[in-house]
């Protein structure tokens, strides 16, 4: 029998003894779903320590009482993956695209027995994140994740998963010509309101999701309301010190000048330090994508 087994069988057994439907344990569903109690109990996920907190206080009884000796810490060479995972920035590159895939395979392969719902749930968005990157046509976020999206839209500050949830949806966006454009608003607008953490990747997804919801206003030749979206995308990577991903915002800088300010001459001079970003971090494929989007533009 699995931890996670385990877990959800004990779980299960004091609830029955206290007498506790699920439904009675979950409350108003704040902080534990009963779909996600019932993935608990089944031992297909194993909860978050705050998950875990929530259940043995409504159950009356002590955390180690329902572990009872089990060791459910996450290895160290899993956060060093999922580091990997989230810092590797893929350009749409295959190869990339492939490497980021395996770093995911090598988790699911060593760690799934032991990962709580939260980093299953990270595994899967990045997952369908990465495939919907080389697909034209994408399925809607609610055909796999119901209305996680919609929930997530009703909260004031967003966590660490919920910004992959807006990824996946404004890929669509992206590769759409009709999309949801008021749902979109709703997104962007939250976004703005959103601050920095003292977490490295929060904030890199934070910006990363930013920068998409940029993208998806240029993809649709929406440069109009592109500014505030560039702004925050800025102050995010100033404050975070997150210089990997300014030759993206630069891209887009170079955009908003041809398209709104019409000054050709300050675009291609963002696009040229663009291009030396790239050289200083030594990536060819920033640099390969900075002359594509050159060229496009029309500027030599």
């Amino acid at each position: 029998m699995t931890i996670k087994e385990d877990l959800g069988r004990r779980i299960k057994a004091e609830r029955n003894r206290k007498q506790l439907t699920q439904s009675l344990l979950c409350g108003d569903e704040a902080k534990l779903t009963i779909r996600q109690l019932q993935r608990i109990e089944g031992g297909q996920s194993l909860p978050t320590l705050e998950k875990l907190e929530f259940i043995a206080e409504r159950l009356g009884v002590k955390i180690a009482n329902l572990l009872e000796g089990e060791d459910i810490q996450i290895p160290d060479h899993y956060w060093e993956l999922k580091g990997q995972i989230v810092k590797f920035p893929t350009y749409a590159d295959k190869e990339r695209l492939q490497q980021k895939q395996e770093l995911i395979e090598e988790i699911y392969d060593k760690y799934f027995d032991i990962l709580p719902e939260d980093e299953l749930l990270f595994l899967d968005l990045s997952e369908n994140i990465l495939e919907s990157s080389h697909q034209k046509d994408i399925p809607n976020i609610e055909e796999i994740y119901d209305d996680a999206l919609e929930q997530v839209l009703k909260k004031e500050t967003f966590a660490f998963n919920d910004y992959l949830y807006m990824s996946y949806f404004l890929q669509k966006c992206g590769k759409t010509a009709v999309y949801d454009h008021a749902t979109f608003k709703l997104l962007e607008q939250k976004l703005l309101k959103q601050e920095l953490t003292a977490e490295e990747l929060y904030n890199i997804e934070f910006l990363i999701a930013v920068i998409e919801a940029a993208s998806v206003h240029v993809l649709h030749d929406d440069y109009q309301n592109l500014l505030p979206l560039l702004e925050k995308a800025q102050l995010i990577i100033d404050k975070a010190q997150l210089p990997t991903y300014k030759p993206a915002l630069l891209e887009l800088e170079a955009k908003y000048y041809i398209n709104v300010v019409k000054d050709k001459e300050k675009a291609k001079e963002l696009y040229q330090q663009a291009l030396v970003m790239g050289e200083i971090l030594g990536d060819p494929i920033i640099i390969a994508d900075v002359k594509i989007e050159m060229a496009n533009d029309g500027i030599d």
